[in-house]
């Protein structure tokens, strides 16, 4: 039998879901990284959103748990949609994941690993699209959804390929989308605003203005700055560590992403938000993802990318609900923007401060004790071999 659970195990399989649209990059971050290994990106750290799951499937083996569930209730099938639309995604390729849950006997884990269980087949539609409403809502534009095959990661459900919709279309950040669709009777519908570009402090948009962690003979925090964006409501903050490593008579071009943290706003567009990098936590970070590899020579710090992960409200109030519970209750009200189903249809955006083709933020490098000076030779990173 399948059930759509309400509680921490059922956000977990929620999650996977939202990874399709992730695995499709749908990132680059922590919103679910595109999908920035975080939840609103690639930098997106929740591990329940990363292993997104559009049902959990319960055998009949469980029945005797709860006087709830019916084993010989009659077959059902709900249709689960997710999208996470993005303005600024290369290509304007948006994708869609919509799928069917169901009631019905038999052992829930052999149903996943067939793609009849989970996926409508193309005769089953009515209608699959995706309307752009004006500022009147008003349909300006409308886009079929096609269907594309795309590899995934092996787990529960059906692999190692599953079937996606998509459209292509440069999304007007003033409007709002409509996701229209009818599968087996079912119909569903769920809108979302688009988030906005983001406006970065000056003075951290500045590639020549460079990153100091160091003060006197210590350690001091540095404060990431921006300005809140339309429909934006949760920002998620990282940073790429690039450096190059020299080994065996070689150079490789390597990074890795940390996160910093995150901020939710309850203001109009424009308000100042800041998360702050501690500088301490700075170089045990860089020391923790870069080994002391004895056959490298040497290594050569190139630069930092600041990188940003912003989810509209309604992907906000899912990821909360995905937080872990820290209370004594465990029961978890359930969350969906789908109307007729289960799912979510909402807005992200990312938004990266230096890269390969502009050059990256530096490090400071004056005085005796700088934050690069402090890389080469300092009590975390000192034996790591960084030279100019």
């Amino acid at each position: 039998m399948v059930v759509i659970l309400k509680r921490r195990a059922k956000l977990k399989a929620a999650c996977p879901v939202l990874i399709v649209a992730r695995a499709l990059d749908l990132h680059r971050s922590p919103l679910l990284k595109r999908v920035a290994g975080f939840y609103l990106w690639p930098l997106m750290r929740n591990p329940a959103i990363i292993k997104l799951a559009l049902t959990i499937v319960v055998g009949a083996s469980f029945s005797g748990c709860s006087t709830d569930l019916d084993v010989t209730a009659p077959y059902k099938r709900i249709t689960v949609a997710y999208a996470l639309f993005d303005y600024l995604v290369p290509g304007d390729t948006q994708f869609v994941k919509i799928n069917k849950a169901f009631l019905g006997d038999g052992d829930a884990f052999v149903y996943a690993q067939v793609a009849d269980s989970t996926e409508y087949p193309e005769e089953q539609f009515t209608r699959r699209r995706v309307e752009e409403l004006n500022e009147n809502d008003v349909v300006v534009h409308t886009d079929s959804l096609l269907p594309i095959i795309k590899d995934h990661d092996a787990g529960i459900f059906n692999g190692p390929y599953h079937k996606l919709y998509y459209f292509k279309r440069h999304l007007d950040p003033a409007h709002r989308y409509r996701l229209s669709a009818t599968a087996a009777g079912n119909a569903i519908t769920a809108t979302t605003p688009i988030v906005n570009d983001i406006l970065v402090y000056n003075a951290v948009s500045d590639l020549g203005n460079p990153v100091s962690f160091t003060f006197g003979n210590g350690y001091q925090p540095y404060t990431i700055k921006w300005n809140t964006s339309l429909n934006g409501r949760r920002y998620e903050v990282s940073y790429r560590f690039i450096y190059d490593e020299e080994k065996n008579g070689n150079t490789t071009r390597k990074s890795f992403t940390s996160f910093v943290g995150s901020a939710v706003s309850s203001s109009a567009p424009g308000s100042l938000l800041s998360v702050a990098l501690n500088g301490e936590a700075f170089y045990q970070t860089v020391a923790i993802n870069i080994p002391n590899d004895p056959e490298v020579t040497g290594r050569v710090f190139v630069g930092i990318d600041l990188l940003w992960a912003v989810g509209a409200s309604d992907l906000n109030t899912y990821l909360e609900l995905a937080n872990p519970i820290s209370g004594i209750i465990e029961e978890r009200p359930e969350f969906t923007n789908v109307d007729g189903g289960y799912g979510l249809v909402s807005s992200r955006l990312f938004h990266q401060v230096g890269n390969d083709v502009d050059g990256h933020k530096q490090l400071y490098a004056l005085g005796t004790h700088s934050s690069l000076a402090e890389l080469l030779s300092g009590q975390y990173t000192g034996g790591l071999h960084f030279h100019l």
